[in-house]
């Protein structure tokens, strides 16, 4: 299984060796809402309490709709926050957020605690179609705005499509998501991850 935190047991005991962590990683698919392993000769199921990876690093360059998001995971995938690698924000039970980052073909990483903060702090209230949207713009020249999810959500009129957690769909990930419907929901959401980190 995969712990929450990232961590890869065998039989109940933590795989020590992050070479072999890796090497699991790299054959871990998704099977509709299940995950597997696949090799040449089998495929093995395996239970995930959360995401598969941890986005542990994070590097950021540029500003507003010139700004280039970058995440490293625990098992050195590394990806740009872009179309087919769009960032997610869930709600935790206590009212905090948890961010995550597409890595591959449904597979998605956690951002750290120590990371979620920093990442919320490059947010800003956009207006979309007349309607305050809390979110983070990343990937150079393009503009995207990545929301976070908040009150009551309303789709947008975009239409692009991203992977689910669940193997579901998450419409107009792309460009504008779910949109908050009021500002003050917006740094409500902010203060909340605030509160969640410390």
């Amino acid at each position: 299984r995969i712990a929450a935190d990232g961590t890869w047991f065998y039989m109940g005991t933590p795989i020590g060796r992050p070479a072999l962590v890796k090497l699991f990683s790299s054959v871990l698919r998704r099977d509709g809402d299940d995950y597997v392993l696949v090799t040449p000769v089998e495929k093995l199921g395996i239970v995930v309490e959360d995401a598969p990876f941890q986005a542990v690093e994070m590097a950021v360059e540029g500003e507003g709709d010139a700004r280039s998001i970058a995440f490293r995971t625990h098992v050195d995938d590394l990806v740009t926050v872009g179309p087919e690698h769009p960032i997610r924000f869930e709600r935790e039970a206590k009212g905090g957020l948890k961010p995550y980052v597409h890595v591959r073909r449904g597979l998605w990483a956690r951002v750290t605690r120590a990371l979620s903060y920093d990442l919320l702090a490059l947010g800003e209230v956009r207006d979309v179609e007349g309607i305050p949207m809390f979110g983070v713009a990343a990937m150079a020249g393009a503009g995207l705005l990545m929301p976070v999810i908040g009150g009551v959500p309303h789709l947008s009129r975009f239409a692009a499509v991203a992977e689910g957690a669940a193997g579901g769909v998450y419409p107009a990930f792309r460009l504008a998501a779910l949109t908050v419907a009021v500002r003050e929901d917006a740094l409500r959401l902010r203060e909340g991850l605030r509160l969640s980190n410390e």
